[in-house]
């Protein structure tokens, strides 16, 4: 029979309360996002708290938490130019987007420090990623500040997705992204995976249900 502990998280420091959060909501997948500072900076940071959030508008989140109650560059750079691009990790890139999480002053370009290969986007001034296989070219659509006991702790941030780009060797003849495309997912602590094995389960509808989604 299974035991459980308990934990109040109230009763946690910040420390503990994120070890053990990290190592709960796992695999995180990786936003490496590239911002364009006011001097035109190419900046580049990686987040693991990001996901999808829904498809009609297309929209992503991106959570960016504040030092020393500042917006860190990512976050003031979307809030001023509203524009910006999600460059999802592989395991080719992964060590160089782990580089640029260093602590960079901003007239600092992680992507140039670090290695990485601007590419033009389609829709925004802001440049990708060439390394990423896939890029998510966004705007901002919503800013919200995330407040504990009164100070302002993070910026939750919220793109819709303007254009899409894909390497063509990840889509088979129906643009169905097969199993070549691995991105590194983030665990807690030091540790990172790719996918792994894979499998399928047709999701039940009820009768007169036509949304198989």
């Amino acid at each position: 029979m299974k035991t459980f502990k308990s934990f109040s998280l109230e009763d946690l420091d910040k420390k503990a309360r994120y070890r053990l959060l990290t190592q709960g909501v796992i695999p995180r997948p990786i936003a490496f996002v590239t911002t364009l500072s006011a001097d035109g900076v190419l900046n580049g940071a990686p987040f693991s708290y990001f996901n999808l959030v829904s498809v009609e508008p297309p929209l992503i989140m991106i959570s960016v938490s504040r030092r020393n109650h500042m917006m860190k560059d990512t976050a003031k750079h979307i809030v001023r130019s509203k524009k910006f691009v999600v460059n999802m990790v592989n395991q080719a890139m992964v060590e160089a987007v782990n580089d640029a999480s260093a602590p960079y002053d901003e007239a600092v370009s992680e992507i140039e420090r670090v290695g990485l290969s601007p590419v033009v986007s389609k829709t925004t001034h802001v440049p990708g990623v060439a390394e990423a296989s896939v890029r998510f070219e966004c705007r901002l659509y919503q800013h919200t500040r995330i407040i504990s006991n009164g100070e302002e702790t993070g910026d939750l941030i919220i793109g819709e997705i303007e254009h899409m780009v894909v390497d063509r060797s990840l889509l088979d003849e129906h643009d169905d992204m097969h199993e070549a495309y691995n991105p590194v997912a983030r665990l807690g602590g030091k540790t990172y995976a790719t996918l792994g094995p894979r499998f399928s389960l047709t999701r039940p509808t009820l009768k007169g249900d036509k949304d198989g989604t």
